[in-house]
Order: C-alpha cells, then structure tokens, then sequence
C-alpha cells in the first residue's frame, strides 16, 4: 500500500454519482506573514457508496478522538 500526504482538504465535489475529494500541500512559506501558499496535490474519486462509507468512518474516527482528548494531537504526542 502506498501513503500519501495531504495537508488540507479543499473541496468535495459530487457529480453523476460520483464523490470527488480535492486536497492541497503547503508549496511554500512567506517567512514575513507566515503565511502558507497550498497548491494542488490529489484528488480522490469514489462512488457515493463508498463515500457515504468514508463519511461514516470519519465521523466515528473524529468522535474517538474527541473522547480520548487526542484531537489536534500528533501521534508522537499521545
């Protein structure tokens, strides 16, 4: 299996039943504003079955975090 990073996601978009997920990585960093440019990185399309299935194991995912209290942590810091 293959990783990928993603630093934000941008838009969903829904057309002739398919889910389309576009994310965007940091391209670079103004030092003065700090101030983050994002660019295009993927975009993932899926049948709506399988989003709604997506949207289903991300809502339970955010739900456990938000009972252990590991939201907005990194790994590293559990």
């Amino acid at each position: 299996m293959k990783d990928l990073f993603v630093d934000q996601l941008v838009n969903v978009s829904v057309f002739q039943g398919v889910a389309r997920l576009e994310f965007a990585r940091i391209e670079s960093v103004d030092t003065e504003t700090n101030q983050a440019k994002m660019g295009p990185s993927y975009r993932v399309c899926m049948t709506l079955g399988a989003f709604s299935d997506l949207a289903d194991k991300v809502s339970n995912a955010k739900a456990q975090m938000q009972r252990t209290g590991s939201a907005g942590q990194t790994e590293s810091e559990h």
